[in-house]
């Protein structure tokens, strides 16, 4: 469980710029983490990162359904990239079927949107705690 000195290294794919800046606020200012940053697309943060490769992750939102790339396919790469790092499903595409394949994808869990601001840090803390979330 994070106590209150340990401070967390997240990130965010998402393509909506409303949800980008409630995931980054959220994660700021609830959970006190280092926002490394938010981007529009899984692309963007891979050539991010390929500029950055000492950069570090403990978390990282991945939107499920982006305009041109699926975050389902997304995950396989990203976890290449950033094998210990906890990738979370943050999507509204949360009916059983999907979550399932979530789960059998891989990610570490699943958060729904809309966020639920006051459950946040706490799923948060979970996932990192090594327990699966996997909540609208």
């Amino acid at each position: 469980m994070l106590t209150a000195t340990t401070q967390i290294s997240a990130g965010v794919i998402e393509d909506n710029p409303q949800n980008l800046e409630i995931a980054r606020v959220c994660l700021i200012h609830q959970l006190h983490a280092h926002y490394q940053g938010g981007w529009r697309s899984g692309q963007s943060f891979i050539t991010w990162h390929s500029e950055h490769l000492k950069v570090g992750f403990d978390l990282l939102l991945l939107d499920i359904h982006m305009p041109k790339e699926s975050g389902i396919k997304l995950y396989q790469e990203l976890r290449e990239l950033l094998p210990k790092t906890k990738i979370i499903a943050w999507t509204a595409d949360v009916v059983p079927q999907r979550v399932v394949l979530y789960q059998q994808v891989g990610f570490d869990g699943m958060i729904g949107k809309p966020i639920n601001t006051k459950r946040f840090p706490l799923q948060i803390q979970r996932i990192l705690a090594g327990e699966a979330v996997w909540e609208i």
